[in-house]
């Protein structure tokens, strides 16, 4: 492509040589980078007519600063969002958890079904679940919901009166079952690799700063709060334009950056970096 039909989707302050001391970052500066962008990233996530007059102010501010400075040393924004990670100790962190009556209030909304609404007017008495199974309809579909990370999670029941090698046993098949429904419906293409972080080492953050993760985010924002929606191929090339770089750059910014930085963007990853980075 050339650079009249890319300039459209090209922030004024956008340069590449800007980010090239990712390549030296380490776990805590990429903290630093990421929380400095997050809440312009995740704003943008939202439709525009959502967005107040000041937030929109606020996000474009935000925006400029992070493309005139491409790498961040130190971010207002950062420095908040990383001291209430740091501080964050809550159970709703954990792989299994208790659910307290905290999350019924916060999901209430989005669980409201208008069966739900019926049933209240309907119950006289607690058997009534027992004797009316086949009359609950959407009712009876499993709940899922989505945590504050956007995780799905799922609430389940234990009969603690079982033997522990009977609960692991039901576990085990309820999770088997849950496994194979997901893959069944995944929207992800079979081609394209899960990015999950096992381990946030030296070739891990190699591989973010290869993938351009700040550029395609900062780019990215910039053209959602304009008004714009560049093809996967125009911000493979705006972020790849090297000459020799041969390679499908579309399919690259699909399957690799994309990925990568929505992972990244996520609360629960910046919360496991925080731990990380405290730790080390």
């Amino acid at each position: 492509m050339n650079h009249a039909e890319l300039k459209e989707f090209i922030p004024p302050d956008f340069e590449l040589s800007k980010y090239v001391s990712t390549a030296e970052l380490s776990l805590s500066g990429w903290l630093e980078n990421l929380t400095a962008r997050l809440l312009a990233f995740q704003a943008c996530q939202q439709s525009s007519d959502t967005l107040g007059e000041p937030q929109k102010s606020l996000i474009e501010s935000q925006v400029t600063l992070n493309l005139q400075h491409g790498v961040v040393t130190t971010s207002q924004y950062s420095q908040i969002i990383n001291a209430l990670l740091e501080k964050d100790t809550a159970s709703y962190s954990a792989i299994v958890r208790e659910l307290t009556h905290y999350d019924l209030f916060s999901m209430a909304k989005s669980i409201e079904l208008d069966e739900m609404r019926d049933l209240y007017d309907e119950i006289d008495t607690t058997v009534y679940h027992f004797l009316n199974q086949s009359d609950l309809g959407e009712l009876n579909t499993p709940l899922s919901i989505f945590s504050m990370d956007d995780k799905e999670s799922s609430w389940l029941e234990i009969d603690l009166n079982s033997s522990d090698k009977e609960i692991k046993t039901a576990f085990n098949q309820w999770l088997e079952g849950k496994r194979r429904t997901e893959h069944a419906h995944s929207e992800t293409p079979k081609n394209r690799r899960n990015r999950k972080f096992k381990a946030f080492n030296a070739v891990t953050l190699r591989k973010w700063h290869d993938a351009r993760v700040l550029q395609y985010i900062d780019v990215m924002t910039w053209n959602v709060i304009n008004g714009k929606s560049p093809s996967y191929n125009i911000l493979g090339n705006i972020l790849f334009p090297e000459a020799y770089d041969l390679s499908n750059k579309a399919e690259r910014v699909e399957e690799v950056v994309v990925p990568y930085v929505h992972k990244l963007m996520n609360v629960s990853t910046l919360r496991r970096m925080v731990k990380t980075s405290v730790s080390q």
